[in-house]
């Protein structure tokens, strides 16, 4: 690969070797071609690369031995931050339930260690995800002040993710572990939509509506997986019914109720709605309220999470997540990795389990 020119040669070179660390190409312990090679390689001066390579030394990216050349190593810090980053889609994460349960959480474990906790909210606007996102988020993120992050948004892609694991070790939400420096928290969202739709099925639902994110998200993908999964094997040579009504966002009650309003004037009408997040299900209520239909009289309700809290309105069935122990195994997983950033930790997988109340009806 060659080295455009249209930024200063000197970041060019700075940016495509840590690529090549983040992505693998050069390994922990590798010997880096020398000067000579890179300098041919790159079509760059050989001055250029030697001022990028002693940039790169100064950072922590190569161990220079002489007579030998530069290993390839994991970035350490001359001194510890006692910082971690923690990195979410929008303020509005901190105020949702499960966002607060396992922020504050991870919080409470952190200052027991002697680390603090920077929030660093990417506020995404319409438009700007995919390629546009790395750039925001790397341009929001400042990790040299960090001895580690944690991305708990689904709006960062692997390729950044494994660019900011080049300055401090990642925990990522959603993802499994990819290599040292990075490693994931995964939701066990397929075994826990199955247990929705077969508890539906086993009390005789057969017109199933699931309101979810839309399937672009990991969250999305994997809930409809396990529901179609679920649809496969339970059918016991009954057609079951499941269509999706997806959403684009977790905070625009509007959206929910507009796609409760189509589930209503379908035809036939679904006997069962699983609320893909607690965030939705309030607006499920009140748009079901609107129609004067109740739960689980006229339609039963099954939700995700169990973080639904209201006056009004029951506490759904559900499929539950202990964001609690979330926050717990991030946060040791973080101190982890801090203590040891060159060591491959394998992911951790949350289960799921089925709260049973009474707002699914035996039909």
């Amino acid at each position: 690969m060659r080295v455009e020119l249209d930024e200063p040669a000197e970041t060019r070179v700075v940016q495509e070797l840590r690529r090549r660390i983040a992505f693998g190409y050069y390994q922990c312990g590798d010997l880096l071609p020398n000067e000579f090679t890179l300098a041919e390689e790159l079509g760059i001066s050989r001055a250029t690369i030697g001022k990028a390579l002693r940039k790169l030394d100064k950072d922590g990216f190569f161990i220079p031995r002489r007579g030998v050349g530069r290993i390839v190593t994991t970035p350490a810090k001359t001194r510890k931050t006692h910082n971690v980053g923690i990195v979410i889609s929008d303020p509005l994460y901190y105020r949702k339930p499960s966002g607060g349960m396992i922020i504050e959480t991870i919080h409470r474990q952190l200052i027991k260690n002697n680390y603090n906790l920077n929030i660093i909210p990417l506020i995404p606007r319409a438009g700007i995800f995919h390629y546009m996102m790395r750039q925001h988020t790397l341009s929001s993120v400042n990790p040299s002040d960090l001895d580690a992050m944690i991305l708990i948004t689904q709006s960062v892609e692997m390729e950044t993710a494994l660019e900011l694991s080049t300055y401090c070790p990642i925990v990522w939400f959603y993802h499994p572990s990819v290599k040292a420096g990075i490693s994931g928290i995964r939701y066990d969202w397929i075994g826990g939509s199955y247990q929705a739709v077969k508890h539906l099925v086993t009390n005789g639902h057969k017109h199933i509506a699931l309101v979810n994110i839309q399937e672009s998200f990991t969250s999305g993908r994997e809930q409809l997986d396990g529901a179609r999964l679920a649809v496969s094997h339970l059918n016991n040579g009954e057609k079951i019914d499941l269509q999706l009504y997806p959403v684009n966002t977790f905070d625009e009650e509007s959206i929910v109720a507009r796609q409760v309003e189509r589930i209503l004037s379908s035809n036939p009408r679904p006997t069962a709605i699983i609320s893909g997040s607690d965030d939705f299900t309030l607006a499920i209520y009140n748009t079901l309220e609107k129609h004067k239909l109740k739960v689980p009289e006229d339609i039963s309700l099954i939700s995700w999470n169990d973080t639904f809290v209201n006056d009004k309105f029951p506490a759904p069935d559900a499929i539950r997540i202990d964001f609690q122990e979330v926050g717990n195994l991030v946060a040791e997983q973080v101190i982890k990795m801090i203590d040891h950033p060159a060591e491959y930790l394998d992911s951790i997988t949350i289960k799921t389990r089925l709260i049973v109340r009474n707002t699914v009806k035996k039909i």
